[in-house]
């Protein structure tokens, strides 16, 4: 993206891309040297999109045991100081306590502030869904076992002559 010459070292760049015609541009780059390219983008129509090609990532592992901590998130409804819109989120100092990688923390010429990223909740709540499908299928297959073994128990005492009331 940059187009200023070639910076040497790591660099960070900001850029419009993908001219339609004679005029408009329809994306936003983030452009990383480290990645060698994009990183991230927001459209024309307001999507965010992140860099998520697997030939660039190591160290991968499956989320597992999400669901406590999931448990423990304190979602809340707020406005953010004198604005009147409802907001939806969480808390960035009660996040922390859970999952610190979410949660930024900056200095400006004020106060202290933080910040959270948020696309980092999606695979953690995605994990947790699926722990809790998990759980719920081996209630549902033991259930079903269990109604065979009734129905079982029922015919033998059925058999000996005894009658269902």
């Amino acid at each position: 993206c940059p187009n200023s010459g070639t910076p040497t070292g790591d660099y960070f760049a900001l850029g419009f891309y993908n001219r339609i015609g004679t005029g408009s541009w329809t994306h936003l780059g983030f452009y990383s040297s480290s990645s060698n390219g994009i990183v991230s983008k927001i459209t024309q129509s307001g999507d965010y999109l992140q860099l998520s090609d697997s030939r660039l990532k190591t160290n991968i592992e499956n989320l597992e045991d999400t669901y406590q901590d999931v448990l423990k998130l304190n979602p809340v409804t707020y406005n953010v100081n004198n604005h009147t819109d409802l907001s939806y989120g969480f808390l960035a100092q009660e996040l922390k306590e859970i999952f610190p990688e979410m949660v930024s923390h900056i200095k400006n010429d004020h106060e202290d502030q933080y910040m959270v990223n948020y696309h980092q909740l999606i695979p953690i709540l995605t994990a947790a869904i699926q722990e809790q499908h998990d759980v719920l299928q081996k209630q549902k297959e033991q259930r079903l076992q269990n109604e065979k073994e009734l129905d079982k128990i029922e015919k033998k005492a059925v058999a000996l002559g005894y009658k269902k009331s």
